[in-house]
C-alpha cells in the first residue's frame, strides 16, 4: 500500500517505523530506498546496529541519531543537529 492510498487523515500524520533498515538491503537499493522515502511528507524514525551503515544509505538526509541502550537514550555527537 502506498501513502497516496490512505485516507487523507491518516496520511497526514503517518509516522514510518523501519527496523535495521541496513540489514537487508545493499548500499545502492538502500540509497534509492532512503531517497524515496525522505521525499515523502512523513516523519521516519529508523533503527539499525551501525551508524556507519546508516549514514551510508541516508547520507545527509541522516537526522539525529540516538544511541539507545537499556534505560538510557543520548544523542550521538557530532549529529547535523547538535
Amino acid at each position: 500500500m502506498c501513502s497516496s492510498d490512505l485516507p487523507t487523515t491518516v496520511s497526514s500524520r503517518l509516522v514510518l517505523l523501519l527496523d535495521d533498515f541496513g540489514a537487508e538491503l545493499d548500499l545502492d537499493n538502500g540509497r534509492k530506498m532512503a531517497r524515496a522515502l525522505s521525499a515523502l511528507p512523513h516523519q521516519i524514525f529508523v533503527t539499525g546496529t551501525s551508524q556507519e551503515v546508516l549514514q551510508a544509505h541516508w547520507g545527509q538526509e541522516l537526522g539525529r541519531v540516538f544511541h539507545v541502550k537499556p534505560g538510557i537514550i543520548s544523542t550521538i555527537e557530532g549529529g547535523p543537529y547538535e
